[in-house]
């Protein structure tokens, strides 16, 4: 039987996936849910189940299989299974500061911030500029919430303790629309700027996606 051959972008999520979950066995496994604000029910000393809402979704994991289930028909990405396991891993007792924070002032950040402009910011405002109203209603299903940042503002509570903020600054005959995306300072005690660019890169594609699919029903 021939294997179905796997390309570079799969072998490395993997080879991710695997890391993540011996170094979330290697932590207090019960004492990093509770700080996470996840559900965790304890069967034995290694032997875990664990709910968490991610993107606005219930998801359940056990442990020590790391099997991931949602209470929907729907399947989880190994991208969303890596992030969770780094959300779980990294976070400690830190409480949300209410102060927020642009993706350059995130550790490490302006090292990747072309890329993290250029796959997140910039589709944000491609898609987004010329109607910034439909960012409410596209991020509906992620859990969004209209807040008063720029002309139009959500936040997404992508985990627990990490509220993202997507904001756009509508344009005009002299000046084009902005966007930006900010976070709670606190964000970098539970994730890194790999990890936030990354969840912000999907999280835009959502919304996009979700944009998108409310127009084609509109054009029925």
């Amino acid at each position: 039987m021939v294997k179905e051959k796997r390309s570079p972008f799969e072998i490395a999520y993997e080879e991710a996936f695997s890391l993540a979950c011996k170094e979330f066995l290697q932590k207090d496994v019960y004492s990093c849910c509770i700080n996470a604000g996840a559900e965790v029910f304890k069967h034995s000393e290694y032997s875990f189940n664990i709910k968490i809402n991610f993107l606005n979704r219930p998801v359940n994991i056990n442990i020590p299989e790391f099997t991931f289930s949602l209470e929907s028909p729907d399947n989880i990405d190994i991208w969303g299974k890596i992030l969770i396991l780094h959300y779980l891993s990294n976070s400690d007792e830190t409480p949300l500061t209410n102060s927020l924070i642009n993706y350059k002032q995130v550790k490490s950040g302006s090292n990747y911030f072309p890329t993290f402009e250029k796959r997140s910011i910039k589709p944000l405002i491609s898609s987004f500029g010329k109607e910034p109203h439909l960012l409410i209603e596209s991020s509906k299903q992620l859990g969004g919430e209209e807040v008063s940042y720029g002309d139009f503002g959500v936040k997404i509570t992508a985990f627990p303790f990490v509220p993202i903020f997507l904001i756009i600054w509508k344009g005009d005959e002299e000046f084009p629309a902005t966007g930006n995306i900010l976070f709670d300072s606190s964000i970098e005690k539970r994730l890194s700027a790999e990890d936030i660019a990354v969840l912000c890169q999907q999280i835009v594609f959502k919304i996009i996606k979700n944009k998108t699919d409310e127009g084609a029903k509109l054009n029925k």
